[in-house]
């Protein structure tokens, strides 16, 4: 099977590389294509002529999508259609990623891959943008909705909370607070490590499950404080971690306070705080 990674140089492209090394995956990254290109990207895909395209490639900024608006639709939204379209013209698959902030956060008990969209963002907007492409264009796809990814390539949380420790200052306003870290303690949501949904990815396309939407999260619930203290207590870190509510910490884009995503599809994977152990006792 021939295969395409776009994003592969990023911190999910990275393990998808991996994960896909029997197959040989083409890798390709934004030094390749510019995958909002229309013409350049067609000439890539037609020319591999792949029988698997795998879309890791996103503009992921939430805070930067509602300063730029155009790159964040772009990027998330139209150059995922112009994949879509291709892989239809030579008869590939399609495998995208998606995110919990399609939704609007107000339903706790979490959400299944079946409810009404509403992102409140235009992160999430856009990345909805490319869903309803997506099934307007082929129907050989899989849409792999998942949430607050980390891994061992890319910026992530997981390295954020570590480097603050070091730093001994907090993440609100970046000024020394005697060993304490605010953490926003009323968004909840499910720690995904990058590793675990590649994996997955694999073993969706090896069982050749049925075309569609899946969400593919870590098992569990945590908020980003209760992330944060588990994260410390793995390192052993002695340090004050401050629960705050989301209005003492402002930021350009509105987030979900439940982004919770149900698996009613899929065979769950393990826990957030296992895959947390392994990725820092291997990886961070």
């Amino acid at each position: 099977m021939k295969i395409i990674i776009f994003g592969a140089k990023g911190m999910l492209g990275t393990d998808l590389m991996q994960v896909f090394d029997s197959y040989k995956p083409k890798g390709l990254d934004l030094d390749d294509v510019d995958i909002t290109d229309s013409e350049a990207l067609k000439e890539k895909i037609l020319e591999i002529s792949p029988d698997l395209v795998i879309n890791a490639a996103a503009y992921t900024d939430v805070d930067g999508c509602e300063k730029n608006l155009e790159l964040a639709y772009n990027v998330n939204g139209r150059a995922v259609g112009y994949m879509a379209k291709f892989c239809r013209q030579i008869g590939a698959t399609l495998v995208h990623y998606s995110t919990d902030y399609i939704f609007n956060g107000q339903k706790k008990e979490g959400y299944d891959e079946d409810d009404n969209p509403d992102p409140i963002n235009v992160y999430g907007q856009s990345k909805l943008m490319a869903e309803k492409i997506i099934s307007h264009q082929t129907d050989n796809f899989y849409i792999i909705r998942t949430a607050w990814l980390y891994g061992k390539n890319g910026k992530n949380f997981v390295e954020t909370m570590l480097e603050l420790s070091n730093k001994n200052e907090s993440p609100q306003n970046g000024i020394p607070s005697a060993g304490e870290i605010k953490v926003v303690n009323d968004q909840f949501g499910r720690p995904t490590y990058t590793k675990d949904l590649a994996q997955k990815t694999r073993e969706i396309i090896d069982q050749k499950k049925e075309f569609g939407t899946y969400h593919v999260t870590n098992s569990g619930t945590c908020s980003w404080y209760e992330f944060t203290k588990e994260i410390f207590k793995q390192k052993g870190i002695k340090i004050k971690v401050k629960p705050i509510a989301t209005e003492e910490f402002p930021r350009p884009a509105k987030r979900p306070n439940y982004s919770i995503m149900n698996n009613n599809k899929l065979t769950s994977l393990r826990s957030w705080q296992e895959a947390l152990g392994e990725y820092l006792k291997n990886e961070a």
